[in-house]
């Protein structure tokens, strides 16, 4: 049976551990979490080994999530899944405000392989304060992340391995999902940058991000519109060459996906392939792509 959580006490007590669910029952209002643990905020929930772990929001929101911890490794409302096997769908922090070590994102600091992201948003600013991995949904995926978004704005100082806006990097599967947040590093070296993912050894699949990328200084990095070093697989996947201030989608050159002037991205014929009866939506010749998610809410039923 699922346990309903309805603020931010209850969201914070969460006890990831054995065969758990749960779901938002409402909004949840995570302003105070500025206030916590000497102004450290929220801890980020951990996956205990050998967990089940299934958070369903239902198409709620948790609001102004604060999270201050730039020596802490795996930082993100949920750290990291460890060995457990989780599934968080339908989950949307609007405005969250997290800085983090190594392995830093918005809804996870790292996933495994039997991680599932699905039908969730990040909107708000992710930080990372030292090297290795930073993204708006996660800092590194290994699971599968479906129909997804991430208007964050990714920053970093420093060193970084990879910086993204969904993934700092992605080993899993990345497929129907969009990044459309500025990536900025101050000062930076040996990094890859992208605006979807820094990094992707994995899948990317029917995705697009149109988001600036700010570089200020630095040496010996790859920086391109959509991945920033690929040596996984992309398919039917697109980024926005003028927004984004890239003509190159990913390294090396040759490799998809397909550069589109802002106009284009605009348009429904762009996208070939892609479901817009189902899981996008459009208005021709004035958005880009829009993923039919967040309306479960509607639904919700104490279980």
């Amino acid at each position: 049976m699922a346990t309903p959580i309805t603020n931010v006490t209850e969201l914070q007590a969460m006890v990831l551990s054995g065969t758990v669910s749960y779901y938002l029952a409402n909004d949840i209002d995570a302003s105070d979490t500025i206030n916590w643990n000497a102004g450290a905020g929220f801890s980020p929930l951990t996956g205990a080994i050998a967990s089940v772990v299934d958070i369903d929001g239902k198409g709620f929101r948790i609001k102004d999530l604060y999270i201050n911890r730039p020596d802490t490794n795996y930082i993100g409302f949920i750290g990291s899944t460890r060995s457990a096997s989780m599934k968080v769908s339908n989950i949307f922090l609007e405005n969250a405000n997290i800085i983090g070590m190594m392995y830093t994102g918005g809804l996870f600091g790292r996933t495994n392989a039997v991680t599932s992201i699905t039908g969730c948003g990040v909107s708000g600013n992710i930080r990372q304060a030292s090297d290795h991995y930073c993204g708006g949904i996660c800092g590194s995926n290994v699971g599968a992340i479906s129909k997804s978004y991430s208007k964050a704005n990714i920053s970093k100082t420093l060193y970084a391995a990879g910086l993204g806006g969904i993934a700092g990097e992605n080993f899993g599967v990345i497929a129907d999902c969009c990044a459309m947040g500025k990536v900025t590093v101050d000062a930076w070296y040996y990094v890859s940058i992208g605006g979807l993912v820094g990094i992707n050894s994995g899948t990317i699949n029917k995705c697009y991000s149109n988001g600036l990328i700010l570089p200020v200084q630095g040496s010996n990095s790859t920086i391109t519109g959509f991945v920033g070093s690929n040596s996984g697989t992309i398919t039917t996947s697109y980024w926005d060459t003028e927004t984004s201030g890239y003509t190159t989608g990913a390294e090396p050159a040759s490799d998809p996906p397909t550069g589109k002037t802002t106009a284009q991205m605009k348009q429904q014929a762009t996208f070939a392939g892609w479901d817009f009866d189902r899981t996008w939506k459009i208005i021709e010749g004035k958005t880009y792509p829009r993923l039919r998610i967040g309306a479960t809410k509607k639904r919700v039923t104490r279980s």
